[in-house]
């Protein structure tokens, strides 16, 4: 389960081969706690805000370097662009095709953290 802090965003980014209509079931029913919506038990929660949940996929599944999907994040803060390309190249995510993004502004202050799947 993540451990979410007021004003963090959590970000997945990596490489998918589900096509647009696999990803849309992936998320169907995000805002519907009784949904059994496939997204939840891979980001640790039973429901997700459509208004601060972002995916992003680059044109015909096309291969980017790294920095490229981290400005699309959209962090508003060159810092934590930066901080969120060394975190992927750390584990090895140097290009990838898809970024997800979940900002959560108003949880559960505890312990940050910061995913990057592969």
């Amino acid at each position: 389960m993540i451990q979410i802090q007021k004003n963090m965003i959590s970000v997945w980014i990596g490489t998918s081969n589900k096509t647009l209509d696999e990803f849309n079931k992936y998320t169907e029913g995000m805002e519907d706690s009784d949904s059994q919506c496939p997204a939840f038990a891979d980001f640790g929660v039973s429901f997700i805000d459509s208004d601060f949940f972002v995916a992003f996929r680059t044109k015909n599944g096309e291969i980017v370097p790294i920095e490229i999907l981290a400005e699309e994040i959209g962090t508003h803060s060159k810092k934590a662009t930066e901080e969120i390309i060394r975190a992927s190249k750390e584990k090895g995510v140097n290009e990838g095709i898809l970024c997800i993004i979940m900002q959560t502004l108003l949880l559960n202050p505890m312990i940050q953290k910061n995913f990057i799947m592969t």
